[in-house]
């Protein structure tokens, strides 16, 4: 198993020992087997690519740890390029799309006063909700509100607050 993030590759290596890899010609880090140690290449290759989006998702991490795998895959959908601009004249309130991480699928942001995504994660419940506002948080809104929050969208948005 392996995860593309940018220039690194985060990868698990079976020989000679059982661990976690990030590498992108040379080695970043290693770290044990299991999620833990995963998660630690994870955010060690974001360091790497992005420093910026590494504290961003550092920062939401402690304020949220419940959204903790939540936020670094909306962290690797960053440093990969999914988030795309909105179709032109297509669907009103639409702010984003997202790229998938395991399809060619995109799905669609739109902000009604609230954000709704199109995805699973957000259609059936799954998602948490942030504890003040209600707001379900699936990976592709908090990508697209990190995205937002770096200052990097370079399309006008006209029907957000």
């Amino acid at each position: 198993m392996s995860i593309d993030i940018g220039t690194v590759t985060v990868l698990y290596e079976r020989s000679p020992l059982k661990q976690w890899i990030a590498q992108n010609g040379t080695l970043i880090t290693t770290a044990p087997p299991g999620a833990r140690g995963k998660l630690y290449c994870v955010r060690e290759a974001i360091r790497h690519e992005d420093p910026a989006l590494f504290q961003l998702s550092s920062q939401l991490e402690a304020k949220h740890p419940t959204f903790t795998s939540r936020i670094w895959k909306a962290a690797i959908m960053i440093v990969n390029g999914h988030i795309k601009p909105p179709r032109p004249g297509n669907l009103i309130h639409e702010v984003a799309l997202i790229g998938s991480q395991t399809t060619d699928d995109q799905y669609s942001v739109h902000y009604y006063g609230n954000y709704t995504c199109g995805c699973e994660d957000f259609q059936l419940g799954k998602a948490p909700s942030l504890p003040k506002t209600g707001q379900k948080m699936c990976k592709h809104i908090i990508a697209y509100a990190a995205f937002k929050r770096l200052g990097r969208i370079d399309w006008e948005v006209t029907n957000e607050q």
